[in-house]
């Protein structure tokens, strides 16, 4: 039995959005993965630029990072420890997506390969809403001047900062390099929404901690962002910035 933390992070448009994660960090990791891994459909993830898209929920994809679904009832998640999780769905709720952007993704544009599948079925990227998940913060996430550079040669050098000054390692704002491939691929800054929480600090409003590979040293914990179009959608407006969490047993 696992002591799982569930949120739901917004519930519009025809489709479901929510975040789960282990309540006690000195769980097994393992164990908590297989309880995550019944709740929705997550690929083998390998820090890819590969999305693709899921019919079922018994299919198994290897070496992939983000999934599509045109299907009402499959969820699709990622699983994430401080890289960037990000969910797409349709303004009238006929797709959804879920991608794991860690840097490497970040770097080179993973949610523009998912809006692509998005285009293939005929939905315009003006019709595509975005939900940028819990993840590590521009405020901890400080990197070696290499990978910098990288960014910077890449365009994003407005999303690199020095909080501890010029002489000390810079911080790299993946969220918000996210949130500029989303704009540039033609998604509303509107349609875009950002959650603050910081997987490294927690979610303040709650008190709850999420598994942070970072600030634990290497753990293997994970927490899932998944998003499902519902089997009967619904028209309710979008509360994007309310997120409440509830406990949660899930049963072996």
């Amino acid at each position: 039995m696992e002591d799982l933390f569930v949120e739901t992070l917004f519930e519009a448009d025809g489709v479901r959005a929510f975040c789960v994660s282990p309540n006690d960090l000195s769980s097994s990791p393992e164990a908590c993965k297989n309880a995550l891994r019944r709740l929705a459909v997550i690929p083998v993830q390998s820090h890819s630029l590969n999305v693709a898209v899921t019919e079922d929920s018994m299919s198994a994809f290897e070496g992939v990072d983000g999934l599509v679904s045109f299907t009402p009832g499959i969820a699709v998640g990622v699983l994430t420890a401080d890289c960037v999780p990000v969910l797409l769905h349709s303004s009238h709720g006929e797709a959804v997506a879920a991608v794991h952007a860690g840097w490497r993704g970040t770097l080179g544009g993973i949610i523009c390969n998912a809006i692509d599948l998005f285009v293939a079925r005929g939905i315009f990227p003006e019709d595509i809403k975005a939900f940028i998940g819990p993840s590590i913060s521009k405020e901890i996430y400080e990197v070696d001047r290499d990978l910098a550079a990288r960014f910077e040669n890449a365009g994003f050098g407005d999303y690199i900062s020095y909080p501890d000054g010029k002489g000390n390692k810079p911080h790299i704002d993946l969220k918000r390099i996210n949130r500029h491939w989303l704009i540039e691929r033609g998604v509303k800054p509107e349609n875009i929404v950002i959650d603050p929480a910081c997987t490294f600090l927690g979610r303040p409003s709650s008190g709850h901690i999420y598994p942070s590979h970072r600030r634990s040293g290497g753990s293997l914990h994970r927490m899932l962002t998944a998003i499902s179009i519902l089997e009967q959608r619904r028209s309710e407006s979008a509360h994007w910035e309310s997120v409440e969490g509830t406990k949660h047993q899930s049963h072996e």
